[in-house]
């Protein structure tokens, strides 16, 4: 699945087949639940689907690289001082 999904974010448009292949069946069960009719909510988390795994950073891809500076945040503000309160 991971190859596929970094297949499809390179613009793979079989990978991107297969994953929509493999979700076929949840998106059919899921578009019964939106208030729409139901091929319009089918197209509407087909593209959905396809638009978060085209934009999906996976740790083995180079885009990857870019989410180091999110880390380093996150990673700082679990390093800093918490602030005391009343209790503690």
């Amino acid at each position: 699945m991971l190859a596929w999904v970094e297949a499809s974010a390179e613009g793979d448009k079989e990978a991107t087949q297969r994953i929509l292949d493999y979700f076929r069946d949840d998106i059919e069960r899921l578009s019964g639940f939106l208030r729409m009719p139901r091929e319009e909510a089918v197209q509407t988390l087909t593209l959905e689907l396809i638009e978060l795994v085209r934009t999906v950073r996976t740790r083995r891809s180079p885009a990857a690289a870019g989410c180091a500076e999110e880390k380093a945040a996150y990673a700082a503000e679990d390093a800093a001082p918490k602030p005391k309160t009343k209790s503690g």
